[in-house]
């Protein structure tokens, strides 16, 4: 009786304890300064950075690097003071920082990946992310790294067209779509422009943000979020991820590559046979 006093005692303990801490491992903070700026900006810290991660990636392998820094301001305060987040990329991810909390980091991944990854796994859940579409990117909790939405793409052909959903309810969150025009694509073509495309976010069929890539001339590529009223704090915190997912892939491709050839790097190293005599 007594061991089964106990171990009951200790089931509902356990069962209390999982319902406090459960919710803060399995949910994303919000973020209240995106609430009180309606454009944002994403830009590099210090564009030194980015070529000497470069350096030390062909260098040492891919081994050592500091991290790549972005900065999110407000588009109006014209550089001055401290940013109002950071983010950070490593090979592995971005992490995004508000002063020194950690937010959430996003995981990146490319459609190539993929073909390889089903060449070793034929798991079922490997086939369904086949059928959904390439997954670019998960968004994952700062403490557990749990996985919360995952960015995915449902068209390649132009306009390209993505959606988030969310990890736990497997709802769609909103919808991505990208635009062009001529104006842009001759601007794009001569340069002055990094991407000839803008990308428009929608929920619910109503448009709640742009994120529009700013001139490349005379400065560093950045890219220009802004939300409409309608825009909740998760929707702008997601729409923030794929802001800096596009930072990454369109602004500064040579990041991309170092992701690529980081997996690429670990995959031939699982996979690798061994050797003749090996133990």
């Amino acid at each position: 009786m007594r061991k089964s006093s106990v171990s009951a005692q200790l089931t509902r303990t356990a069962r209390r304890f999982s319902t406090v801490i459960a919710p803060q491992l399995t949910k994303l903070d919000p973020v209240p300064v995106l609430q009180k700026h309606q454009t944002l900006l994403i830009r590099i810290a210090d564009i030194s950075k980015l070529q000497e991660a470069i350096k030390q990636y062909v260098l040492h392998n891919g081994r050592l690097f500091d991290p790549v820094e972005f900065e999110i301001r407000a588009d109006d305060d014209a550089g001055v003071g401290l940013p109002l987040l950071t983010a950070q990329f490593y090979a592995e991810e971005i992490v995004l920082f508000e002063g020194t909390k950690r937010l959430l980091s996003i995981s990146l991944s490319d459609p190539s990946e993929q073909d390889i990854m089903q060449r070793f796994n034929t798991s079922a859940s490997v086939a369904k992310s086949m059928e959904d579409g390439p997954v670019l990117a998960k968004v994952r909790h700062p403490i557990s790294g749990i996985k919360m939405f995952e960015l995915i793409q449902i068209s390649q052909r132009r306009p390209e067209r993505w959606h988030i959903t969310g990890s736990m309810d497997e709802l769609s969150k909103c919808d991505i779509q990208a635009h062009s025009n001529i104006w842009r694509q001759v601007l794009s073509a001569c340069g002055f422009v990094f991407a000839a495309e803008w990308w428009s976010v929608q929920s619910e069929g109503v448009r709640i943000a742009q994120i529009c890539p700013q001139k490349a001339v005379c400065e560093e590529n950045s890219l220009r979020l802004e939300w409409s009223d309608f825009a909740n704090n998760e929707l702008r915190l997601l729409t923030l991820c794929f802001g800096l997912v596009q930072t990454v892939r369109e602004a500064f491709p040579s990041l991309m590559h170092i992701v690529k050839e980081h997996r690429q790097r670990k995959m031939n190293i699982h996979h690798a046979p061994q050797g003749v005599g090996s133990p």
